[in-house]
């Protein structure tokens, strides 16, 4: 049964009441009648607030969005706006014991106010250099407690760079009507935390310069930029690198320094030691303030230190440095039993072998054999013996001798006495 059919069958069964007394119908409303329209005023109640609230979160959606666009606060567009769901809550209608003692009071002082300021007037003239002064630090130590923040967000970075590069391209275009300058302008972003595209602008004169004189599109150059730009960061680690090396060279020097260590000997290599800028840093202060320094030792302490040292590595608490193996240990110079046979055979022929200069004269060669044939044929076989002649010699002359010599030679060896051994 609906709300109208109950009405209808309600007024029907209404009494009828005389002409002459001209009174309104009482309706009395059946009980199913009641439940309806209950319900339907519960539905309706609920579909307006329903509403209010989508008009609400609508409103507070635009005026986050003007906010974010202009780069204005949330208050100052509700303030332009005049309405918002954050004033509107903060209306106050309803009349309070604390708002009308504060308004009673607002309305008698406003009446001591020129008074209070004319006082406050003389009380300041009053003040010292001093006084002001340290008003103003104090004032200076207070401002210092506030702090604000901003939240950045990747959502606000875009919009600034859009919003910044249209009004560029606006001016661009205004430079090239007033003075036909052509312009092409290239964005793009050097980090990874910014998800934003490349942006390309040209003018009409220039809009198709890339593609036909420098043949390359304008979204590949964007692309390569934007690589070179996020390559950029390469520059950090070598930035870094050189921070280091030059923490390293200022604790070598002061350590140098303290021990009146020689500029021309290397005392250590700090790169092994640590990579962490902190931590080289905090050594130098160390080291500069005289926290960490040289301890001399006598010959008791080494001893002690050596003997500790000798138990660590017999108990194997600390084991002892060594160079590590090569990793072409047992691949060079490998030679097989042949090869080698070879090699010794061949240095026992070149220790065998004799020089010789690289020209004789012939002519010497058989005066000096003759001259010692002569001699041979006039000493005894023990002279041969006494003073031999040395072999280098006699195997220069043999291999210098002509054929004649040689005939001789032969000729007087089988004529000449056996020498004994």
């Amino acid at each position: 049964m609906t709300l109208t059919q109950a009405l209808l069958i309600d007024v029907h069964s209404m009494h009828s009441f005389s002409t002459s007394v001209e009174m309104h119908p009482k309706v009395l409303l059946s009980k199913g009648a009641q439940v309806a329209l209950a319900l339907e005023q519960q539905e309706k109640s609920l579909q307006f607030k329903n509403a209010l609230d989508s008009a609400w979160t609508q409103i507070n959606d635009t005026t986050k969005n003007i906010a974010i666009a202009h780069h204005k606060s949330v208050r100052h567009v509700q303030h332009n706006l005049y309405f918002g769901h954050m004033m509107h809550h903060m209306r106050c209608t309803k009349a309070n014991a604390w708002n009308v003692f504060f308004w009673k009071k607002s309305m008698k002082m406003r009446i001591r106010l020129p008074t209070l300021v004319q006082d406050f007037c003389t009380e300041y003239q009053a003040l010292t250099n001093n006084d002001k002064a340290a008003l103003i630090e104090e004032f200076q130590k207070f401002k210092g407690t506030k702090s604000s923040e901003y939240w950045v967000n990747s959502h606000s970075k875009i919009n600034d760079v859009m919003h910044t590069l249209k009004a560029v391209e606006n001016k661009l275009n205004g430079l090239h009507c007033r003075t036909s300058t052509e312009t092409i302008l290239f964005a793009t972003c050097s980090s990874t935390d910014v998800p934003m595209n490349g942006v390309a602008f040209a003018t009409k004169g220039v809009q198709d310069f890339m593609g036909t004189v420098m043949g390359i599109g304008n979204q590949d150059f964007i692309s390569k930029m934007e690589g070179y730009a996020i390559q950029g960061i390469k520059g950090a680690t070598a930035n870094h690198s050189h921070c280091i090396s030059q923490i390293h060279i200022a604790i070598r020097n002061l350590i140098n320094k303290k021990l009146c260590w020689p500029d021309n000997i290397p005392f250590s290599n700090l790169s092994t030691v640590s990579s962490a800028q902190p931590q080289l840093k905090m050594l130098l202060r160390k080291w500069e303030s005289g926290t960490t320094y040289w301890k001399e030792l006598t010959e008791e302490g080494y001893e002690n230190l050596h003997t500790e040292r000798n138990k660590q590595l017999e108990t194997g608490e600390i084991t002892e440095a060594t160079h590590c193996s090569q990793s072409d240990k047992g691949k060079k110079h490998q030679k097989h039993p042949a090869d080698a046979t070879d090699s010794q055979e061949h240095c026992a022929a070149k220790q065998r072998s004799y020089k010789s200069s690289e020209t004789v004269n012939s002519k010497d060669m058989g005066q000096e054999i003759d001259n010692t044939r002569q001699e041979t044929n006039s000493s005894s076989p023990s002279a041969w013996t006494q003073t031999p002649i040395p072999s280098p010699s006699l195997a220069t002359a043999f291999a210098n001798l002509s054929n004649q010599d040689y005939q001789n030679l032969l000729t007087n060896l089988t004529a000449s006495p056996l020498i004994p051994a």
